[in-house]
């Protein structure tokens, strides 16, 4: 879906000026910030339209795209089969759909880290928050969930990451602080706190 509306600012420099691209989130405070950035090149791409919604309940007809694409979002779906489901309702016959997930989180070993940390000294339910973005790393589960919500073709693609992210104290703290960690870490005591950003 949307976050901060990325991804959909680029799509409307792709689709010319005859094409509409539309950005989805159901958090209200995303959109604030989606519709309050200007893209220096936005005169000559698409039309860009803002819409608060559920990804399992869209708000358009069938057929009405022809492309989906949803970033590091269907991971954190309630009801993911239905959001795919929405989905492919909303595209036309050859309509294709591109999804972005995080890698295991093996992968990426700052973020694995930082989770057993968060196991050690603050629980469980706060280092299932911080999994949470890698939910959907298993290619086969993946594949099964959109193929059962109708899907036929597939066209893999998956990039490598190359370099490497630092994880000082500073970009830990930020990190936190803007994520839902930041209820679980604010009841912890202060030296879970600090264990945890050690």
């Amino acid at each position: 879906m949307l976050g901060t509306g990325v991804v959909a600012r680029i799509a409307a420099t792709r689709v010319g000026p005859t094409g509409t691209v539309v950005g989805i989130d159901l958090n209200p405070g995303m959109l604030s910030v989606a519709r309050s950035v200007v893209s220096p090149d936005s005169r000559s791409g698409g039309q860009l339209q803002w819409q608060e919604a559920s990804a399992d309940k869209l708000p358009f007809p069938e057929g009405s795209f022809s492309v989906v694409y949803c970033q590091l979002g269907l991971q954190f779906f309630a009801d993911r089969p239905a959001a795919l489901r929405e989905m492919r309702r909303v595209l036309g016959t050859e309509g294709r759909l591109a999804l972005m997930v995080w890698r295991g989180i093996h992968e990426s070993p700052g973020f694995a880290v930082l989770a057993d940390a968060l196991q050690r000294h603050v629980g469980q339910a706060a280092a299932a928050i911080m999994r949470a973005p890698f939910g959907l790393s298993n290619a086969d589960e993946l594949e099964a969930l959109v193929r059962a919500a109708g899907f036929q073709k597939r066209c893999n693609s998956t990039p490598e990451w190359n370099g490497a992210l630092s994880f000082d104290r500073a970009i830990v703290l930020s990190y936190v602080a803007g994520s839902p960690l930041a209820g679980p870490l604010s009841q912890a005591d202060d030296a879970a706190r600090r264990s945890s950003n050690h």
